[in-house]
């Protein structure tokens, strides 16, 4: 929590620093599913996956992003009481790549989709629920993806109770 406050006063102060390479997107986005399995492990959260092969090079601070998808798989868990199912998948879409995180958790309101991403904002349920956190996390994830020129939303998908889009350009 502390990371992700000085984190958030660095990027609202304009401070923050990307260092972006060219990064095989589909091999670091394997990567990032395989440590947070291994972090998760005892949480008995696994993260299934599907991840196209042809998804290009695109350029990215490896480090923000990886933060960045962590976040939303934490919450993908987090918001996830009981039998924790989360999905992940990745493909190119036109000039984007497309990232999805998906869970069969508690879900999202219709009217609250655009909302959590704002500051400090908690979404009913996760109030009704005590689910613990700040309010920041999916601003930071917002900040972060835009910062590389890209846009996040909530999607509707049949089977999923909450599915997050991310858009990266390539």
């Amino acid at each position: 929590m502390v990371g992700n406050i000085l984190n958030f006063a660095k990027i609202e102060e304009g401070k923050k620093v990307y260092r972006k390479e060219n990064t095989d997107t589909g091999l670091w986005l394997k990567q990032v599913i395989h440590n947070f399995n291994k972090e998760n492990f005892e949480n008995t959260a696994s993260v299934q996956f599907q991840i196209a092969a042809d998804l290009p090079v695109i350029s990215m601070d490896k480090e923000a992003m990886t933060q960045a998808i962590f976040n939303l798989l934490d919450n993908a868990v987090k918001f996830s009481p009981g039998r924790k199912e989360i999905g992940v998948t990745a493909e190119k879409l036109d000039n984007t790549v497309l990232i999805k995180i998906k869970d069969k958790g508690i879900g999202i309101e219709k009217d609250e989709s655009a909302k959590i991403f704002e500051k400090f904002y908690r979404g009913k349920k996760a109030i009704e629920n005590s689910i613990r956190g700040t309010g920041l996390g999916l601003t930071l994830v917002k900040y972060t993806i835009e910062a590389h020129g890209g846009t996040i939303k909530t999607v509707t998908e049949t089977g999923w109770n909450s599915v997050i889009a991310v858009f990266l350009p390539i």
